[in-house]
């Protein structure tokens, strides 16, 4: 390994070097793609674990797990997965605001037959 400088900030070098890293990491992303797809198809996977899985290897390839801001597919899917059960909570108790019990039905109609 060398110890060449880097290129000065703003470069034409540096896009240069930038420009061929990403292009690095998208021939693997696309290679590991082909090859888990394959793979899947072959042995009959879901779609879903190997879309997640891939989702995962594409954070840590191209680093954005490292950004502090940034959610990683994970966490997005949990969040997804309680925002869903949230909601259907939510609805369940709706449901259980409108529903009448036996008791209460055979009340109302013992109402409408003294009218």
């Amino acid at each position: 390994m060398h110890n060449a400088p880097l290129p000065p900030t703003g470069s034409f070098q540096e896009r240069l070097l930038f420009e061929s890293i990403l292009r690095d990491k998208n021939e693997k992303y696309a290679v590991v793609t082909l090859l888990v797809r394959v793979l899947a198809a072959g042995f009959n996977l879901k779609a879903e674990p190997v879309d997640n899985l891939l989702e995962e290897y594409k954070e840590e390839l191209y680093q954005l797990r490292y950004n502090s801001k940034y959610k990683s597919s994970r966490q997005r899917r949990i969040l997804d997965q309680v925002r869903k059960a949230a909601e259907q909570a939510r609805m369940m108790r709706r449901i259980e605001q409108m529903t009448v019990s036996d008791d209460q039905f055979k009340e109302m109609l013992e109402k409408r037959k003294d009218v």
